[in-house]
C-alpha cells in the first residue's frame, strides 16, 4: 500500500492564526497580491481562500469580456460569463 499523498494547503499559520493569499483585480487591470488572516482554523482559511479565489476568477472573466482590447477570450469563459451574468439574472 503507498503513502497517501499530502496536499500542499493554501493556508498558513502566523502570529497565532490561520491566513491565506489573497488576489485583488485592480482598475487598470493589475493584479495586487496580499493575505486574509484571523481564522481560527486552518479549515476556516482555506473555505476564505476558495470563496476569494472564486470572486477574482469572476471578475477576471468580466473585465476580460468587457474589454474592448482583448479579443483573445476562451469561448469556456464566455460561456461562463453568460450563464452567470446574463441567463441566471433573468430566471
Amino acid at each position: 500500500m503507498g503513502k497517501k499523498t499530502q496536499e500542499k494547503s493554501v493556508a498558513f499559520f502566523e502570529r497565532n492564526s490561520w491566513y491565506h493569499r489573497t488576489k485583488a483585480l485592480q482598475d487598470n487591470g493589475i493584479v495586487k497580491y496580499g493575505k486574509k488572516g484571523g481564522f481560527s482554523s486552518q479549515a476556516e482559511a482555506e473555505a476564505s481562500y476558495r470563496k476569494c479565489e472564486e470572486e477574482f476568477n469572476a471578475l477576471l472573466r468580466k473585465q476580460q469580456l468587457s474589454s474592448k482590447s482583448n479579443k483573445d477570450v476562451l469561448f469556456k469563459d464566455y460561456l461562463i460569463y453568460w450563464f452567470e451574468e446574463v441567463f441566471s439574472k433573468r430566471i
